[in-house]
């Protein structure tokens, strides 16, 4: 299931019988439905002791219905235990008794009833009401309580949790949205005990400034809350759903019927058995952990757990026998008032013993919890669809990415992205900046392999007061491009909300007629060659797009000519701002005025006009460029085929053939 609570139940008594004798165990059998257990049960003995040793030891496995899958674990332990003689030739015998679910009143009977034949220690069993009952018998009674599920309380004096804390797993996750980078994500959990377990992660500080929405998704709302998520444009979802019952499986339908499984989706899954999930492809991105180090396992994470607790159990009983005889001790629940004097030597024996199991290397610091162990970091990165382990997560070091994770994202994208159709928008209209955008799109499907469709739009991108952007970088914005082709000026505003992919240097340059005569006096002016001499006289009007990245560029930067330009711009009346490019243009020609534009504007005015020219050098230096979605995963992509057309040389012979110009000047 998704959820992190995943517990077993064992009752452990005692037979005693005659004098028995231990030898070095053999390593246990496997099967395909049998856990490897080479690691996981240590070649350690029990030595020969007093007569007071039985021959077999009883345990007694507290199942609740639906845990089928623990069950047969808990078995196949057994069978591990004796087939390898940790236990010598003592015996690990079960008795299986079944509880109705979280039905507390059974579950205390049941204990009762066990304690009576002389139980060592209590272990589960699954649910939280019935386990509070467990737990709290067992502490009255000096009974060793061993358990395998997320447990909000710290341990007791009694209690042996195989399960790491949930202060721990919410750090593993908190890590993993912060080494993605995640600025805004969305919640969606389907149970109180999901919300539960979700309030240590909320407590980070560290996610105070992240922007956030959590909803509770029942099944019957899955569509209204993954219609506000995608609404309120999040893309990055963490989820706590249960694996039971198809439950994840149906709201991951819900949002392929929203288009939400797209590349441009990523989800964490807070499940530590999503491989065990369907793993039917889907571009979208998805996350989670496994506690079991063997990648590709067909084992829950409880099945896994139940099978190291017996592991560990039967090797620290095997230990402690060969320090102490251990005596029968029948105990009445009548009054609580007796207590089992090996309850605390078992429980300290189990949390010094260190055995390598299932769920990796299992010890426990001094507080008693589970400490030093690893989380796969798994990925649906694969070509079939399925998890595929990407790095490992520990409580001190940390997420760490294997080494080819980025580039095993950039070969998913690119599966994802070939035969896909982008949405293009452009805003740039006319020669040449139109033909050779067009023509670098097509050399991009050619390598990429995506189809695309146009669309014309009269804006680059414009922040309104209110924050929200238009033109085409509102549409990447807003999520409803996936390109955007234009001869687009790099900016820090820009670069906050969009991924740019630079093509092209360029800069800022002044051009204007070569006769400049006076249009009031109808005298000749001064010779303008910089835009110093464009600053000092008055009868050469100048300007430049209203509200574009020139406009911007004067009003912030630090330089005093510039600063005085753009004042006495502002201060012109009538306007010196022009609506675009074009008009600019055409006021150069009429005269009295001098256009401030991009270098390659100019360069192709020039080159097809023989009575204007370029005064002086750039003004600055900046870089064109593409745009794409904030964290899209074909900006990589795009950005190495851009580097490759420009490293072969195509685009800089694009560039001279479109802007060579036709003119023939006398």
């Amino acid at each position: 299931m998704i959820s992190l609570i995943f517990t077993v139940s064992l009752i452990i008594t005692v037979n005693c019988q005659n004098e028995t004798h231990a030898s070095t165990p053999a390593a246990p059998a496997t099967s395909a439905t049998t856990p490897a257990t080479s690691a996981t049960t240590p070649a350690t003995s029990a030595s020969s002791t007093t007569s007071a040793i039985p021959e077999s030891f009883r345990i007694g496995g507290l199942f609740e219905f639906g845990s089928e899958n623990v069950e047969q674990a808990f078995q196949h332990a057994l069978d591990a235990t004796n087939e390898g003689r940790v236990l010598g030739a003592n015996r690990l015998k079960g008795k299986v008794e079944h509880l109705e679910l979280a039905d507390s009143f059974q579950a205390s009977q049941t204990v009762c009833d066990l304690l009576k034949n002389g139980v060592l220690a209590i272990y589960g069993p699954q649910s939280l009401e019935s386990t509070s009952h467990v737990q709290s018998m067992a502490a009255s009674m000096e009974v060793p309580h061993l358990e395998a599920r997320i447990d909000h309380k710290p341990p007791g004096n009694h209690s042996v949790n195989l399960m790491p804390t949930p202060v721990v797993f919410s750090k593993a996750f908190r890590d993993l949205v912060v080494k993605k980078n995640w600025t805004s994500f969305a919640i969606v959990y389907d149970s109180d005990a999901a919300w539960m377990r979700l309030q240590e992660f909320l407590k980070d500080d560290s996610l105070r400034d992240v922007k956030m929405i959590i909803r509770r998704a029942a099944g019957d709302n899955d569509q209204q809350v993954l219609t506000e998520i995608k609404s309120k444009g999040f893309r990055n979802i963490m989820t706590d759903l249960s694996l039971r019952n198809g439950r994840f499986g149906a709201f991951l339908k819900v949002a392929q019927d929203n288009d939400m499984l797209n590349a441009y989706y990523n989800y964490v899954v807070t499940s530590l058995d999503l491989e065990m999930a369907d793993s039917t492809p889907v571009p979208a991105s998805l996350t989670s952990f496994s506690l079991i180090q063997k990648p590709k396992t067909t084992y829950s994470v409880a099945t896994a757990l139940t099978y190291d607790a017996i592991a560990l159990f039967a090797q620290a009983l095997a230990d402690l026998l060969q320090k102490h005889p251990l005596e029968r001790h029948n105990l009445s629940c009548a009054g609580l008032s007796e207590t089992w004097p090996y309850g605390l030597k078992i429980r300290q024996q189990m949390l010094n013993t260190k055995i390598e199991g299932m769920t990796g290397e299992i010890k426990f610091d001094e507080s008693g919890i589970r400490s030093d162990f690893k989380l796969r970091i798994q990925e649906n990165i694969g070509t079939n669809g399925g998890m595929q382990t990407v790095g490992l997560w520990t409580p001190t070091d940390g997420i760490r990415f294997n080494e080819g994770y980025a580039q095993n994202l950039t070969a998913k994208a690119a599966r994802s992205l070939r035969g896909k159709r982008l949405v293009v928008v452009t805003a740039v209209k006319g020669p040449p900046m139109e033909e050779y955008l067009k023509e670098l799109l097509n050399l991009l499907q050619e390598d990429l392999g995506f189809n695309s469709t146009l669309q014309v739009l009269d804006m680059y991108g414009r922040r309104r007061d209110d924050g929200k952007w238009e033109g085409t970088v509102g549409r990447l914005v807003d999520g409803t491009a996936d390109l955007a082709l234009n001869d687009l000026t790099v900016t820090p505003e820009r670069e906050a909300v969009i991924d740019v992919i630079p093509f092209m240097t360029t800069g800022i340059a002044i051009v204007l007629k070569k006769s400049i005569v006076d249009p009031k006096t109808g005298n000749l002016t001064t010779n303008i060659t910089s835009a110093e001499d464009l600053l000092n006289q008055d009868a050469i009007k100048y300007g430049t797009v209203k509200g574009g990245a020139i406009e911007r560029f004067f009003m912030t930067v630090n330089h005093v000519t510039y600063a005085a330009m753009y004042a006495k711009m502002t201060e012109s009346n009538p306007s010196v701002f022009v609506k675009s490019g074009s008009e600019g243009f055409e006021r150069v020609k009429a005269g009295g005025f001098a256009m401030i534009t991009e270098s390659t504007a100019a360069e192709f005015f020039v080159n097809n006009n023989c009575d204007v020219a370029q005064v002086g050098g750039l003004l600055n230096k900046q870089m064109f460029a593409l745009a794409t979605q904030k964290g899209s995963p074909y900006t990589a992509l795009i950005a190495d085929s851009v580097r490759k057309l420009q490293e072969s040389g195509k685009l800089k012979e694009l560039k001279e053939r479109l802007w060579k110009g036709s003119k023939v000047c006398v």
